[in-house]
């Protein structure tokens, strides 16, 4: 068995950890006025999430959870970027890409 992402899957959640790109170190994000994930589908369709801090935002890190079965309306390669405004000052992840399984098809 794996930890496999399925398509119509509810409760998945995607944790995203922001980072300096040179050193690595974890960027505290707990005074982020906006906190968003970005997902690029395999078809190229693009949808943003609202994201919500997965402690405080001193690990860096933010998450968001699918709560309808729409959200992860098809399979194949999907990429994910976090977004947090603090300051005045935009900061994005790297690109993180992920796939999404399909189901076996349902005999009626």
């Amino acid at each position: 068995m794996t930890d496999e992402i399925r398509v119509g899957q509810v409760g998945f959640t995607f944790i995203i950890t922001f980072k300096n790109a040179v050193t690595g170190a974890v960027i505290n994000v707990s005074t982020a006025s906006t906190k968003k994930i970005t997902f690029r589908k395999a078809s190229g369709t693009a949808m943003t999430k609202t994201a919500s801090f997965t402690t405080d935002g001193s690990d860096g890190k933010i998450q968001w959870t699918t709560t309808l079965e729409a959200e992860l309306s098809e399979s194949g390669d999907w990429t994910m970027q976090g977004k947090v405004v603090m300051a005045g000052a935009t900061y994005r992840t790297s690109m993180i890409i992920f796939r999404v399984a399909a189901n076996l098809a349902e005999e009626s």
